[in-house]
């Protein structure tokens, strides 16, 4: 059940960048949350489309549910990062993402998130390192 998960996450990303719109792939993630609340496997990209969509209040909503929910699993303080992201509280967004990277020290979004909030603040050498770690996880 999870490689069907997994080809219709992939599907909507597909469609996602070619259209170059949000839209499509959140429609997709919003229809696999619904049959499974808790899917982790989608929920990162979930948050990042919600992000990208300005959702502020379900972003919220969808992160403060996964810290009660998932308080051991990186995703749940990835998108407690994502929304302070979204505010613009960088440095807190980069607590929650080392929060994150502290509980699986493999789990690229967070590497990622680290990057874009050291990039966003100027501070390029460690915004660079956070890059080279995320490209480390994800080769290939």
């Amino acid at each position: 059940m999870r490689a069907t998960w997994l080809k219709i996450v992939i599907l909507g990303h597909e469609k996602h960048t070619t259209s170059d719109l949000p839209f499509p792939i959140s429609v997709f993630l919003r229809r696999i949350l619904e049959l499974d609340r808790y899917n982790l496997m989608c929920v990162p990209m979930h948050l990042v489309s919600l992000y990208e969509l300005n959702r502020k209040n379900e972003l919220f909503s969808i992160a403060h549910e996964l810290v009660e929910q998932h308080p051991k699993h990186a995703v749940a303080w990835f998108g407690v990062g994502v929304y302070y992201y979204l505010v613009a509280n960088y440095m807190e967004a980069r607590r929650y993402f080392s929060k994150a990277s502290t509980i699986d020290p493999h789990y690229g979004p967070a590497w990622i998130g680290f990057g874009h909030s050291f990039a966003l603040e100027g501070e390029h050498d460690q915004a660079i390192a956070a890059y080279a770690t995320s490209m480390k996880l994800f080769q290939g």
